[in-house]
């Protein structure tokens, strides 16, 4: 509502001026700089925004490709909690692409090392850096989708 009135993703100013408004219109002695708060608060958001996009991400091997096609990664993945997510694989002339999709978040995964992707996830307040990593069963195929999010979380491969 109020925030959506600044030229920004995410602006705590806005959220902190009325009561400097208030202070001032109400005659009340300045107990805190209220822009200076909101400032704060807002250059604090971006930053964590900025180490959100990063991720926290493991030390990257070069030069290790994933160990089996593309389009074995292909497929949906469910976890009890957070639902389905798919990955689909997309031909964009010789070059092929991973993309992820969770509820809202449809983007290319990026090839990281082994059987393990970045993906950005973003809109227009979140944005989080996850490493996404395939794990095989028994029988050689591709089984589990594991993100590292708080926690490692596992999504089993739906038959």
């Amino acid at each position: 509502m109020i925030a959506e009135q600044a030229n920004v993703n995410n602006a705590d100013l806005l959220l902190d001026l009325h009561w400097a408004i208030a202070d001032e219109i109400l005659g009340l002695p300045k107990t805190r700089d209220w822009i200076d708060v909101g400032v704060e608060k807002t250059k604090k958001r971006y930053e964590d925004s900025a180490k959100g996009a990063a991720g926290n991400l493991p030390e990257r091997i070069d030069d290790k490709p994933p160990t089996r096609s593309l389009v074995d990664f292909e497929g949906t993945y469910t976890h009890p909690f957070y639902g389905d997510v798919s990955v689909r694989l997309e031909k964009e002339g010789v070059n092929e692409k991973l993309y992820f999709n969770m509820r809202k978040f449809d983007n290319q995964l990026e090839h990281y090392h082994y059987d393990s992707f970045s993906v950005l996830l973003e809109d227009f307040v979140v944005k989080v850096g996850l490493l996404v990593t395939f794990r095989t069963g028994g029988d050689g195929k591709v089984s589990v989708l594991q993100l590292d999010l708080d926690e490692p979380t596992e999504f089993q491969r739906l038959k």
